[in-house]
């Protein structure tokens, strides 16, 4: 036996964790599209401050001849208006001799000036970064001329603090990382609780299938209100019960109808076995009395014999060995072998010779030898088998004018144990339509019959067509 299979992570855990990685995303993806707006607006408003410091600088130098005492006085006033963009200010000659300093511009090494790039106005991202300890600063390098067309003119570097935005921002990516955490959580937790609420219906029908027993197949799930995805499951539950409950009931009628038909024969051999031996009887009698019990005997076993070949058929269908079948050959060997008794112009084979079918041989012969079979003992010919091709199927019909079946006996036919003729004399086990049935169903097909009084019977034999994938062996 297979060992129990564990059952993997319940629906509301996969739910939970499918709503926390999209949430997880999707909050991340929010998050760092604001950061990185936010960035960019910094840097914009950082460009924005550089170019009208360059611009300023650059109109007290052409304006000012007395440039350092202009800056002592203007360069204070400035730096007091500006609270949130703090500059720092350094003026050197062409020479690189410094003119002037504001008190806490960074200490620049003379490599990082060399490789700076040149500034021009208006472009985000020409300064460059430079780190301080816990202070950073944006650097542009720019050169301020005295009058067009003038040999005079000075360096200027400009530091923009940055440290306050620095900050801002890793401020601002905990608390982003902070909340993306914990709106995870509490996205898992909701997704959680509502994936339970959203399952209760799918619960509910479990704990329903659970309180199934053999003696409420009755029940049925339709009965109520599912939500659109369950309404299906439920109504497929319904169908299996309804197979259920009416393949237990003819499990029932047919264990009481195997039983008569085993007492009955049981019953009148015990009661003459017990008659025989109640006093001394002549050879002859016990001679009769035991070629009567052979006959049952024989009778019994010929019933157990198709019961079990009725319980092998009804298993067969996981284990059919499919192969190429001559229809017209198949048939005429059936025909010689069932009909002999009978004058071969009164049956007319409509099968053409390069007919072929797809399906297990010996279930295909039990079931056309067992329509054979009953149209030799109860049909009136002549009788006419035909071949018919459709798109999906292939048809075998066997094609009587008998006196036909009663409308009350047609449901049934095909039931276990069920006959026409219920006298005792009748050799019929009522077997022989329930083997064809069994046969053909573990072909993935079925056997339909039309009967009309006075006119005679049509049985149909439907076999699927195989798919073009499928394999199967040559008859040969």
């Amino acid at each position: 036996m297979n060992p129990t299979k564990k059952p993997s992570n319940s629906l509301v855990l996969r739910l939970a964790v499918m709503f926390a990685v999209s949430a997880a995303l999707l909050l991340t993806a929010l998050g760092s599209t604001t950061y990185w707006l936010l960035d960019q607006e910094f840097r914009r408003d950082e460009t924005r401050v550089l170019d009208d410091t360059v611009a300023l600088l650059q109109t007290i130098f052409r304006q000012n001849e007395d440039l350092l005492k202009t800056l002592q006085r203007e360069i204070p006033l400035d730096m007091e208006a500006l609270h949130f963009h703090q500059y720092q200010l350094r003026i050197q000659d062409e020479r690189g001799k410094k003119l002037y300093e504001t008190r806490r511009f960074p200490a620049l090494s003379s490599e990082f000036i060399s490789q700076m790039p040149i500034y021009n106005e208006g472009k985000l991202g020409e300064g460059t970064v430079w780190k301080q300890g816990t202070e950073s600063f944006l650097i542009v390098e720019a050169w301020a001329v005295r009058e067009k067309g003038s040999t005079a003119r000075i360096r200027l570097l400009v530091a923009l603090d940055t440290s306050q935005k620095s900050r801002t921002l890793t401020n601002y990516r905990r608390a982003l990382t902070l909340l993306v955490g914990l709106g995870v959580l509490l996205a898992a937790f909701l997704a959680g609780l509502i994936s339970r609420r959203g399952l209760s219906p799918l619960s509910l029908m479990t704990r329903l299938v659970q309180r199934l027993k053999v003696d409420q197949l009755h029940q049925r799930f339709s009965s109520r209100r599912w939500p659109q995805e369950l309404a299906p499951l439920a109504q497929e539950f319904d169908r299996l019960l309804d197979e259920i409950q009416v393949g237990m009931e003819r499990l029932s009628h047919f264990s009481t109808d195997l039983a008569h038909e085993l007492r009955t024969p049981l019953t009148s051999m015990l009661l003459q076995a017990e008659v025989t031996l109640a006093q001394e009887r002549s050879l002859e009698v016990y001679q009769e009395v035991l070629g009567s019990s052979v006959e049952e005997l024989e009778r019994l076993s010929t019933l157990v014999e198709r019961l079990l070949l009725l319980a092998r058929t009804e298993a067969a269908r996981p284990h059919l060995e499919p192969q190429q079948i001559p229809v017209r050959e198949l048939v005429e060997s059936l025909v010689e072998y069932h009909l002999t008794a009978h004058p071969r112009d009164q049956v007319v084979i409509q099968v053409p010779p390069e007919a072929v079918l797809v399906a297990d041989r010996r279930l295909v012969e039990m079931a056309l030898g067992n329509l054979l079979s009953n149209t030799s003992k109860y049909s009136t010919f002549p009788v006419r088998i035909e071949w018919l091709e459709h798109s999906n199927e292939w048809i075998l019909a066997v094609q009587d004018r008998g006196p036909g079946i009663e409308p009350d006996h047609l449901p049934y036919l095909f039931d276990r144990l069920y006959r026409v003729d219920t006298s005792r004399t009748s050799a019929s086990h009522g077997l022989g339509l329930a083997l064809v049935r069994s046969a053909m169903r573990a072909h993935g097909g079925d056997v339909h019959l039309h009967s009309v009084l006075g006119q005679g019977s049509r049985f149909q034999l439907h076999f699927p067509r195989p798919k073009a994938s499928t394999t199967f062996h040559s008859a040969g």
